[in-house]
């Protein structure tokens, strides 16, 4: 393949992102040889694209920032919840850590190059089932940073608390339906990622933009940095929406 190369067709099926999500669904592409129709400077040219071979070596260099992210961000979650153990925000940062592991791991292993024994494929579904609480758990580390947002005496009364709530007991409800009506999980999990995602940066981006109180005066420093980290991960998620309603 060149630049420039437009694929029309891939196994006869014309190529696009709908074809290419229900590909995915249903376990990606032809692990053998496969034949791809393209158009090149106005010509139509078919090709048959020989398997991937990689040695272990080769595995190994592909998964290594993924791996070492995999570890080092669980790790110095652990850490800060050894030192202060008395934070629950950072108990909260340690579920994240381990539900990014979680999902690493399960992207990593969603394509296998063989088939799957019964075991083995159970397995690999409760990986799946916990990714589903991963933007919940954003959530929740995001309204309750740096502080919570609500004690125990008025949780009832906040708004914010019946979102991360309702965002817990959203994640089984889609990993359900995605299994028992067949519904695409990618795209169920990037939407009910973006409505989490855009939930917690506003969550963020509140409370370092509102004015100074007795009780909650950050330096103009902390402001900058929230409120840069809040906008960033706001733009993202606004990409992202966009990105999947894209045909």
């Amino acid at each position: 393949l060149r630049e420039g190369d437009l694929i029309v067709a891939v196994e006869g099926e014309p190529f696009s992102r709908v074809t290419a999500r229900e590909r995915q669904r249903h376990g990606g592409w032809p692990r053998g040889p496969m034949e791809v129709r393209l158009l090149r400077d106005g010509v139509t040219l078919r090709v048959v694209l020989p398997p991937v071979k990689l040695s272990a070596w080769q595995r190994v260099r592909l998964y290594t920032w993924q791996l070492a992210a995999m570890v080092a961000v669980p790790l110095v979650a652990f850490l800060l919840v050894w030192r202060r153990p008395d934070l629950r925000t950072g108990w909260t940062f340690l579920a994240f850590a381990c539900l990014q592991g979680v999902a690493t791991l399960y992207q990593i292993f969603r394509f296998p190059p063989g088939d799957l024994s019964g075991p083995f494929r159970v397995y690999l579904d409760a990986y799946h089932a916990l990714t589903f609480w991963t933007p919940a758990v954003f959530l929740h580390f995001m309204t309750g940073f740096p502080r919570p947002r609500w004690s125990r005496h008025t949780a009832v009364r906040s708004v914010w608390f019946w979102l991360v709530v309702l965002a817990y007991a959203a994640a089984p409800a889609l990993y359900a339906a995605v299994r028992i009506r067949g519904l695409s999980a990618d795209l169920v999990y990037v939407g009910f990622d973006a409505i989490c995602f855009t939930l917690g940066t506003m969550s963020l981006l509140e409370r370092f933009a509102r004015p100074a109180r007795p009780d909650w005066a950050p330096a103009w420093n902390e402001r900058a940095l929230a409120i840069g980290v809040a906008i960033t991960l706001l733009a993202a998620s606004v990409l992202e929406a966009f990105e999947l309603a894209r045909p």
